[in-house]
């Protein structure tokens, strides 16, 4: 398990192949690049085949429907009952 305080952190760990996870959760919101940053990011330059969910506390239905044809296996608000 790896934790990133930014966008770009988190792109740079996907790309040092370093981390096998099993999946990926990406926040919407984060400094330097965003989740859709991302996420286009790590399908673009094929860094990792596991399942990218993307995580928000905005219900933003734009941002989810970006995520989705961006290759997201998911989208969910943080304020889904899993989270508490």
């Amino acid at each position: 398990m790896a934790q990133a305080s930014d966008g770009e952190e988190a792109s740079e760990l996907c790309a040092a192949a370093r981390l096998e996870p099993d999946v990926v959760f990406s926040d919407l919101r984060m400094p330097k690049l965003d989740g859709l940053c991302v996420l286009r990011v790590i399908q673009e330059e094929k860094l990792t085949s596991v399942p990218v969910i993307v995580v928000s506390a905005f219900g933003d239905s734009s941002k989810m429907i970006e995520a989705m044809r961006l290759g997201a296996y998911d989208y969910i608000t943080s304020r889904s009952t899993w989270m508490r």
